[in-house]
């Protein structure tokens, strides 16, 4: 499980809005702590050719690399990935083109990115260990190389700047992905996008962290950007309210009303999380008005959801937040 210091910046130094991170971090261990020899397949010598994420090795230790390799051939049409799967491993395109999408609430395709030859693509799920986060499908005919768990390890061990980058990619994606989904983005440009998540600050949750407690302020507007989180009433008998996943948004309630939470936040596993610290919020909603219409619309929609689950007369929610 990729880890993160406890509350970085999700801005800074990097193109993008790629999150601060500091010098003594060891993001990678706990991955390799989950990772297993994954089942063998056909392997095939694909000719070398650079790819951005291996750009600090040799060309030698890149035509090594190369031949550990599994090589796949897919049909355009073809998936390659698909959302909820579990994921051991990831892929170099050599040649061809994919697409990478989200299936929205309302069953609609959400495109997330467009990649060519030398992108790479599935590093999520590997990294993360959770189950793979989107589709992917062939836009025409493409041939890809299978970095395995087995292969990553070894490429850890011997070259650790390429473990770095695959971070930082990893990192920025993360955003990138957020940002196409959430509807706390959604209305603004890619420049005011980038301005907007910069103010945010990433943060790891471990299972069951409670992240936002019953009668207390919260601390932040949080986004989930990976994993999930359960938001409960803990009352004498527990009542579930909510399940959030990548995208949604929590503890807009406290903040808006500026009263304790009326609910607990609990990370469900291993997550990751955007946090907008309770101080920053007035600011970002008064220079960015459409941010304030949208939480308030949604903490009206949210009490009438809760009051209603509490009363026995609702279920279920459309994910976007409640605490």
């Amino acid at each position: 499980m990729l880890s993160i210091s406890s509350d970085e910046e999700a801005a800074g130094e990097r193109p993008m809005a790629n999150p601060r991170v500091s010098a003594d971090e060891a993001d990678l261990d706990a991955a390799f702590g989950n990772i297993a020899p994954a089942a063998g397949g056909k392997k095939r010598t694909v000719p070398a050719k650079k790819v951005p994420l291996f750009d600090d090795l040799s060309q030698d230790a890149f035509v090594e690399l190369v031949n550990k390799l599994e090589y796949h051939r897919h049909v355009a049409g073809q998936l390659i990935i698909r959302e909820g799967d579990p994921g051991r491993s990831f892929y170099v395109i050599v040649e061809g083109k994919v697409r990478i999408y989200k299936l929205g609430p309302d069953e609609k395709e959400i495109t997330l990115a467009h990649l060519g030859e030398g992108a790479f693509f599935g590093e999520m799920a590997l990294l993360s260990g959770a189950p793979r986060t989107a589709n992917v499908v062939a836009e025409e005919d493409t041939e890809i190389l299978e970095v395995s768990d087995v292969v990553l390890r070894d490429l850890a061990g011997k070259y650790p700047q390429v473990i770095n980058s695959l971070k930082n990619f990893y990192r920025q994606r993360l955003l990138n992905n957020v940002m196409a989904i959430s509807p706390l983005f959604k209305d603004f440009d890619p420049a005011e996008r980038k301005s907007i998540v910069e103010k945010f600050r990433m943060k790891q949750a471990a299972p069951n962290e409670v992240l936002i407690t019953e009668g207390n302020n919260s601390d932040g507007l949080y986004v989930v950007l990976h994993g999930s989180v359960q938001v409960a009433k803990l009352d004498k008998q527990p009542i579930e309210l909510a399940k959030l996943k990548e995208g949604d948004i929590f503890g807009e309630m406290s903040l808006l009303t500026r009263k304790p939470a009326t609910a607990t936040v609990t990370s469900q596993g291993n997550s990751i999380l955007l946090r907008l610290p309770r101080e920053n919020f007035q600011e970002l909603v008064l220079t960015h008005p459409q941010i304030l219409e949208l939480v308030s619309e949604l903490t009206e929609k949210r009490k009438s959801a809760t009051e209603a689950i509490l009363h026995g007369q609702g279920e279920g929610h459309d994910g976007m937040s409640f605490v």
